[in-house]
């Protein structure tokens, strides 16, 4: 890994797996409350741990091989809806990965994105909440055009809705519609995700942008909605039409342009006279 890695936690969506484990939903937040203090501690001392819950036991337990990363990898804990994950994130000093995070149209209501509760749990604590740990999970696919777009869809879109509308039982994820045109609807004309152009795109990350304030960076999730020939062209769009929008160079280089062109005919002027002194009269340049 290399120091490229980030580790995630979240308290688990899915009551079918805290079923599994023989846990109550409402337990799972609490627990991943405590144990994520238990795990950190594990990850960044060689201090013996013991400790004994319901679900498990520790005896004078530590790690025996540290992080790569130093002092310890990324560590962010997930959130939905609820205040949990922004909780639990600031109270840790951790950092917060927000999922199902939407950016609304005009007049459509909006989730929190919480990082006010994150701030004021890290400050709480003792830590410095950091904006740049701040990462928002969006729903994204572009083609050429918004036609090709919506066709990539037609191969994973429905069984993806219906996963979220018939299996998870997650509130806070739930696809909008029952046939695929009404859930290609659901998505862009509420805005809680893009499926279109790379301009629409761009256009639905400067929704985002503005809502939320600095963040660290966005991420994609990787659904399968579309075949793997289509999923890298979407990638590749991505990179070349629409992170170059969020560059720090794009508005340097639109400055330059728009300074070229409004002295435009007076510097065509003086190049073709500084050209013209050096030639012939025959051979001069229109200026």
């Amino acid at each position: 890994m290399r120091g490229r890695f980030m580790a995630g936690f979240g308290p688990g969506g899915l009551p079918s797996d805290a079923a599994m484990f023989g846990l109550d939903p409402r337990e799972l937040r609490p627990a991943l409350d405590h144990d994520i203090g238990v795990l950190m501690k594990l990850l960044t001392t060689r201090d013996p741990v013991t400790v004994e819950t319901s679900r498990y036991k520790l005896v004078e337990a530590f790690c025996q091989v540290a992080p790569f990363t130093d002092p310890v990898m990324d560590v962010c804990v997930a959130a939905t809806r609820s205040e949990a994950g922004p909780r639990i994130a600031g109270r840790h000093g951790l950092g917060l990965l927000s999922t199902g995070v939407v950016s609304p149209k005009e007049g459509m209501p909006a989730p929190p994105l919480h990082w006010d509760v994150y701030e004021e749990e890290a400050l709480k604590a003792g830590h410095k909440p950091d904006r740049s740990r701040w990462r928002l999970v969006v729903n994204v696919h572009v083609a050429e055009t918004r036609e090709q777009a919506i066709k990539d869809m037609r191969y994973g879109f429905d069984a993806f809705c219906d996963y979220t509308q018939r299996t998870i039982a997650m509130p806070s994820i739930v696809a909008i519609g029952d046939t695929f045109e009404e859930r290609i609807a659901g998505m862009n004309e509420t805005g809680i995700g893009v499926i279109g152009t790379p301009d629409d795109a761009v256009d639905f990350l400067k929704r985002l942008a503005a809502r939320a304030g600095d963040f660290g960076c966005i991420l994609m999730l990787a659904h399968d909605w579309a075949n793997w020939e289509a999923t890298q062209r979407h990638y590749e769009l991505f990179a070349r039409h629409v992170i170059p929008h969020f560059q720090p160079s794009l508005p340097r280089l639109l400055q330059a342009e728009a300074i070229s062109q409004a002295r435009h005919a007076e510097d065509f002027k003086k190049h073709a006279a500084a050209i013209n002194a050096w030639l012939p009269p025959e051979q001069a340049v229109a200026g």
